[in-house]
């Protein structure tokens, strides 16, 4: 060989033959025994397994993979709401790249990153579904894994060693009742297969119809000694306003209002609907999955702008910010952070004219970002003269793409160099007009690239 690029030591160095010339060990794939050495080697359908760092979702990832080409792509998610709309980017993402473009695009999620690692090392070691499947399995094989419901199999379970198990949904279904004997023990359970219940309501006559004539019980729950409704408690008389954490987070919410001059929660709410502001609507608004704590945080903290008089939108904001922190729930990192405080003043500065330009750096959350950003954009340049510029950055490429085309926003694609460090404006699209379009929203291959984009918008 040449030693145009050796080191003079190497250089200098006199010529050893090498023996050992011999092929990789074969592999299967598809009913035959390939001795892979390129991508396009390749060839089988089968899964991985993935989570994020805090472990607190899942994801199982199939590809049927042909030549070394992903032909489908099956993404399932559990545990995370965030983690359903990077699937659904994976979706699209995914088909029409080599698994080796694969294990390197950013899929947006870190459970479904992984899940793409852990799935190429089953795939290049052998170790597929398809293995010995003459000719591999066809295109719709993921679909199929399915089955006619096109649901995911899903088994969601409870219990607690006061009141015991409570069966959630099955692989049959979403759970209705369970049936206990005479000892007060489960002996099955009455289930309804959504699949088939949602079938039925394109053409139901009547609302009551679909879910009497889907719904089945096990064997034996056919004559049960009692009946429960599994995620139901005894009727038991509770306050008109409930979120989640209520019991933690209460008596510190009620301080927050005892400061401010506020009775309870219901004089909050009125103060606010008093004055035409709807922070419900609001809210939900800008993201309908938004939990009802949110609702409350919010609602407590306008009322605390209104009560204390707050002449500005940012002042406002501050004081909203007491009432955000006031939903941290005591010794949380929330709340030794000062998270909502944080927020509140971060909304000031957005509201203040000294503030240009605000960043999204936008994770697996994407969709939920987005719908920030979208709020932002809307409303704060109500109150200020000069336009806030807004712009999400952090996503993969394919992902900003996605993320633009989907919201309306103006997908911005660049190159970076990574000798030089200059970034290069390579398209600009907007997806919409008015406001949506004033968004942009960049993809970076990495942090340098990222950092580059903030300081070109800065």
């Amino acid at each position: 060989m040449s030693c145009e690029k050796c080191t003079p030591e190497v250089k200098e160095m006199c010529c050893v033959c090498k023996g050992a010339k011999h092929d990789p060990a074969p592999i299967p794939e598809e009913g035959k025994w390939v001795k892979a050495k390129q991508i396009t080697d390749i060839s089988g359908l089968t899964h991985g397994v993935g989570w994020c760092a805090p472990q607190q979702g899942a994801c199982k990832l199939t590809l049927n993979v042909k030549n070394g080409v992903i032909k489908e792509a099956l993404v399932e998610t559990l545990g995370c709401s965030g983690m359903t709309h990077s699937a659904a980017m994976a979706a699209e993402i995914l088909p029409g790249k080599t698994i080796l473009e694969a294990l390197n695009s950013d899929l947006v999620c870190d459970a479904i990153n992984t899940a793409m690692r852990e799935l190429f090392l089953q795939i290049v070691y052998g170790r597929t579904q398809s293995a010995f499947s003459d000719d591999g399995l066809p295109i719709g094989a993921g679909m199929e894994d399915l089955g006619k419901g096109h649901r995911s199999q899903i088994g969601t379970m409870y219990g607690t060693e006061a009141k015991g198990p409570r069966y959630l949904e099955m692989a049959e279904g979403y759970v209705l009742e369970i049936g206990l004997d005479k000892n007060n023990e489960i002996i099955g359970y009455k289930f309804v297969n959504l699949g088939k219940m949602m079938d039925a309501i394109k053409t139901a006559p009547t609302r009551k119809k679909p879910l009497k004539t889907t719904s089945k019980p096990t064997a034996v729950l056919t004559r049960p000694s009692r009946k429960l409704t599994p995620a139901k408690s005894k009727p038991r008389r509770v306050t008109m306003i409930t979120f989640e954490g209520y019991e933690r987070r209460i008596d510190k919410i009620n301080a927050a209002l005892k400061e401010a001059g506020i009775k309870d929660l219901e004089e909050a709410r009125k103060i606010c609907l008093d004055k035409g502001i709807d922070v419900e609507k609001i809210v939900k608004g800008i993201q309908p999955i938004a939990f009802d704590n949110a609702v409350w945080a919010y609602t407590v903290g306008a009322a605390i702008a209104i009560k204390s008089g707050v002449k500005t939108a940012a002042e406002a904001a501050e004081k909203i910010g007491l009432g955000l922190q006031s939903f941290c729930i005591p010794g949380s990192v929330a709340d030794q952070r000062a998270v909502g405080l944080g927020h509140g003043n971060l909304g000031a500065m957005l509201l203040r004219e000294e503030t240009k330009c605000f960043c999204f750096l936008a994770g697996h959350e994407s969709f939920a970002a987005a719908e920030g950003a979208i709020g932002i954009a809307r409303t704060a340049n109500k109150v200020r003269k000069t336009p806030l510029r807004v712009i999400l950055n952090g996503l993969g490429k394919d992902a900003a793409y996605i993320i633009s085309r989907i919201n309306g926003f103006t997908s911005v694609e660049t190159e970076y160099d990574y000798k030089t460090g200059e970034l290069k404006i390579v398209s600009e699209k907007a997806f919409s007009d008015g406001d949506r379009a004033k968004v942009k929203c960049y993809g970076a291959d990495d942090v340098n690239e990222g950092v580059a984009i903030m300081r070109h918008e800065q």
